[in-house]
């Protein structure tokens, strides 16, 4: 039976996180390393290495008749750690994400190659994604995409055959493959939700107060997405003030986006999720082209992905408790529980496996940034863009200010928060000055320093008199190393 490793407002003084610590490849480095991987193999020598590894020799379709590991297998991954070949790291640790019994002798090999004792596949990730820069094997892809068959059904639709053939390892970042990893769950398991069911805040009868809502706002139409919803499904697609939305949560990252295409759209895709995670983000797939998209940012995951329609433009989204939305938008809908799918989706249930580690569960390339004066890696932020510049504004910060005004991208800038667990944005307001904030809910305004009061709104600060607005910047709520990741320069509020 297979084991996973993987389971499923005053002036404000800025620091920049460090960037990862440059470092030779693997080469240079094995030159001054006790026991460091220094003689690449025969290609050939390599992959029948690789093979008898996982022990399916020249048919995948065998490998599940000879689990667990057998000796001969075991025997091929002790070979592949003396060997000293560098290109053998990055398939070890795609065996420690798939543990089916190897996990000692994977870790023993991997010491072996590189001169490191690391404790588990997270941690060995980060290290050949950080700190080497090793190629890769010939056929890498096909041969990932073997060994995450071993997780699935023969009848798993798509596979991650399917979803890898595209990634071509020496076409781009030898390292991009590596860092993909198994969530431990597989392509479209979480069951996307389409066109869920929904009904007027006056109606629902499950929610608390405080459970937590992503709330979207398109033209006249309010609705909120419960995260005991959502985080168990990865992406929901819907329509809204008469606007096709994709909803795509990221568990891991601690965040959602949301993303909307003009009404009768030929490009509005159908997007799944991919059981796959890319410096601990979660990611998705176009069911039409298969190609990777980063769940967060909307990017396609590069090369090959031309042919697929992008996710469109960023809708503005407030994350807050049940209870501020539905003071904010009476008129609001909301999911129902008639989802169609059987899943506990008890407040706090869906995320609680998550909250309880303190670490990125799954690898998370800024290793470097996680450390020095960099915040802990799964601490909140709000990440905000303001021209080419971006920062990260913890929200527990955030909440005890509740105002925060500095200039960023060569704009001035209002950062608000209601206060701990309620809605944070940011805006751009020019030139304005702005004194303090007062009240809550849908009557949280910002006063300017001509005692004007300004409300908050999705989209914009919106004058409570004459209506004029100051337009929303883009921002992303998520733990501080997921907007790292998308955002390497990004500086933090202190």
């Amino acid at each position: 039976m297979l084991v996973a490793c993987a389971l499923l407002a005053s002036a404000c003084v800025a620091r920049t996180a460090p960037a990862p610590t440059s470092t030779p490849d693997a080469s240079t480095a094995a030159a001054t390393r006790s026991g460091a991987a220094s003689s690449p193999l025969p290609d050939a020598e390599l992959r029948a290495l690789l093979q008898r590894a996982v022990c399916w020799l020249d048919e995948p379709a065998h490998a599940r008749t000879c689990l667990p590991p057998n000796a001969g297998g075991l025997d091929a991954i002790g070979a592949l750690g003396r060997a000293g070949d560098a290109r053998a790291i990055w398939p070890l640790v795609d065996l420690l994400w798939v543990d089916v019994g190897w996990r000692a002798d994977v870790l023993a090999a991997l010491t072996r190659l590189t001169g490191e004792a690391l404790p588990d596949a997270r941690a060995w990730s980060t290290f050949a994604a950080t700190r080497w820069r090793a190629g890769t094997p010939p056929g890498y892809a096909a041969w990932k995409a073997a060994l995450l068959a071993l997780t699935s059904t023969p009848e798993q639709a798509p596979t991650f055959a399917q979803l890898l053939a595209r990634l071509d390892a020496a076409e781009a970042d030898a390292a991009l493959l590596g860092r993909l990893v198994w969530t431990g769950v597989q392509p479209n398991a979480s069951r996307p939700l389409t066109d869920p069911p929904h009904v007027e805040r006056e109606r629902q009868r499950y929610l608390a107060d405080g459970d937590v809502v992503y709330g979207v706002v398109v033209g006249e139409e309010a609705r909120a997405y419960p995260e005991r919803i959502v985080a168990w499904h990865g992406v929901v697609h819907d329509t809204l003030g008469a606007t096709p939305i994709v909803l795509a949560h990221c568990l891991p990252c601690g965040g959602a986006a949301v993303y909307g295409y003009p009404a009768n759209s030929s490009e509005r895709p159908r997007a799944g999720t991919a059981g796959l995670a890319l410096d601990g983000r979660s990611l998705l797939f176009e069911e039409g082209s298969l190609a990777l998209w980063d769940a967060l940012s909307g990017a396609r995951v590069a090369p090959g992905a031309e042919a697929s329609a992008p996710l469109k433009a960023r809708v503005p989204v407030f994350v807050t408790t049940w209870a501020d939305w539905a003071a904010r938008h009476p008129e609001t809908t909301v999911l129902t529980l008639d989802t169609g799918v059987v899943r506990d989706y008890a407040s706090g249930a869906a995320v609680r496996d998550e909250l309880a580690t303190r670490e990125p569960r799954f690898s998370a390339l800024p290793g470097g940034a996680l450390a020095g004066n960099a915040p802990p890696g799964k601490e909140p932020v709000l990440g905000v863009l303001a021209g080419s510049e971006a920062r990260a504004y913890p929200l527990a910060l955030l909440a005890r200010r509740r105002m925060v005004q500095e200039q960023l991208g060569g704009r001035g800038v209002l950062v608000l928060n209601e206060g701990a667990g309620l809605a944070a944005a940011a805006y751009d307001i020019g030139a304005l000055r702005f004194t303090g904030v007062e009240g809550s809910g849908r009557d949280f305004f910002a006063i300017d320093e001509g005692g004007e009061h300004w409300a908050m709104r999705e989209h914009a600060l919106v004058h409570t008199v004459h209506g004029g607005e100051l337009p929303a910047l883009p921002r992303l709520q998520a733990y501080w190393f997921a907007w790292w990741g998308l955002h390497p320069q990004s500086t933090v509020l202190e």
